[in-house]
């Protein structure tokens, strides 16, 4: 789902380091929570690695080092904070997008119920966004 920030109605900027650190925590806590939810449970020590791990591809998408949260617990407090606050902001594209992304597959691949699709893909948003 496309959800814009910094603020609500700005224009998306892929150089952006603040949209970039913004993409990268969304990929990260995805990765955490299929893992979790699908795989197995994870302790918040696995979590701390996860993210230690992550950090070299957040300064491959043009994350600075001075915006990349130095440990799990910033990164936690970060991306709580960006869900609370009022950079993001639902934007025009989102329910288009939102649609092409729920009712999308991958080629060759059985095709579940639209249903399933759209529970696991929706499921996995943090509520507000949701």
């Amino acid at each position: 789902v496309a959800v814009g920030c910094f603020p609500a109605g700005s224009v998306y900027r892929a150089s952006d380091p603040r949209l970039a650190l913004w993409v990268h925590a969304t990929l990260v806590v995805v990765a955490l929570e299929v893992i979790d939810q699908f795989v197995s449970p994870l302790t918040t020590q696995q979590r701390a690695r996860y993210y230690q791990e992550s950090k070299p591809f957040a300064l491959l998408f043009g994350v600075t080092e001075a915006l990349l949260p130095g440990s799990y617990p910033e990164f936690d407090a970060y991306v709580r904070r960006m869900l609370r606050g009022p950079e993001l902001a639902i934007q025009e594209p989102a329910p288009e997008l939102a649609a092409a992304v729920l009712d999308g597959w991958l080629r060759g691949l059985p095709r579940p119920s639209a249903c399933v699709v759209r529970l696991l893909t929706a499921g996995l948003l943090p509520e507000r966004v949701r």
